[in-house]
C-alpha cells in the first residue's frame, strides 16, 4: 500500500519531499534532516485529499 500510495502521489504531481512526508519516511541526507524540520501539515493534507479525490474518481469510472 505504502508504494501504491507514495507511486500514485507521484503521478499526481505531489513532490517527492512532501510524499516522504505523508509515508512517514526519513530521507537520507542527514543535513536536510536536521535543519529542515517542519511538518508540512498543510502539504500533507492538500496531498492526501488529492490522492482521495483521484481514488474516488477510479471508484466512479469502475462503477459506471
Amino acid at each position: 500500500m505504502r508504494r501504491t500510495t507514495g507511486t500514485t502521489m507521484q503521478e499526481l504531481g505531489i513532490m517527492p519531499h512532501i510524499i516522504k512526508k505523508c509515508l512517514n519516511q526519513k530521507t537520507e541526507d542527514k543535513i536536510m534532516e536536521t535543519y529542515q524540520r517542519a511538518a508540512l501539515i498543510h502539504e500533507q493534507k492538500a496531498a492526501f485529499e488529492k490522492l482521495g479525490q483521484y481514488l474516488m474518481l477510479l471508484k466512479q469510472r469502475k462503477d459506471d
